[in-house]
C-alpha cells in the first residue's frame, strides 16, 4: 500500500530550513486586529509602556522536533526583565523574510506587568506542521 502525502522528513526539513532565520515577537493590545491572514509584522495596535520597544523580541535558541507525525518549531520564551506593559497577544514574525507573520498568538486576557518583569510563554506546539 502506498499512502500519498507530505513526510515528517519534509516537514523537519521546512521547518529546519526556516529555523535558520531571525525571529522578532511582537506583543499586542486588546484592539489589535490579528488573524491567520495577518501577512507581515504591523506596528498598528502593538503594546507600548516602560521596557518594550515597538517590532518587539528576539526569539533565541530555535529547536525542531517530532512528535506524532508532527514537526514542531519552537525558541526560549522571551523576558524583558523590567517592565510597565499591558498584552492581550503577540505575533512571531521572520524580519529577514520581508517581516512575514508566522505565528499569531492570543491569551484571550490581558497580561500586565508594573515594574516587574513580562514573561511571554511560549509553548512547544507553537508552530506546528501537521
Amino acid at each position: 500500500m502506498i499512502t500519498k502525502g507530505i513526510t515528517v522528513s519534509s516537514k523537519v526539513c521546512m521547518l529546519e530550513l526556516l529555523a535558520k532565520q531571525d525571529f522578532k515577537l511582537a506583543l499586542y493590545s486588546i484592539n489589535a486586529e490579528l488573524d491567520c491572514y495577518t501577512a507581515e509584522y504591523t506596528s498598528t495596535n502593538e503594546a507600548r509602556g516602560k521596557g518594550y520597544k515597538a517590532g518587539g523580541l528576539d526569539l533565541e535558541n530555535p529547536r525542531v522536533w517530532v512528535e506524532d507525525e508532527q514537526a514542531y518549531l519552537t525558541w526560549d520564551s522571551p523576558v524583558i526583565p523590567v517592565s510597565t506593559l499591558s498584552a492581550n497577544g503577540f505575533m512571531i514574525y521572520c524580519p529577514t523574510m520581508d517581516n512575514r507573520s508566522i505565528f499569531i498568538g492570543s491569551w484571550n486576557a490581558t497580561y500586565t506587568s508594573t515594574e516587574g518583569p513580562f514573561t511571554i510563554n511560549i509553548s512547544p506546539e507553537q508552530v506546528c506542521l501537521s
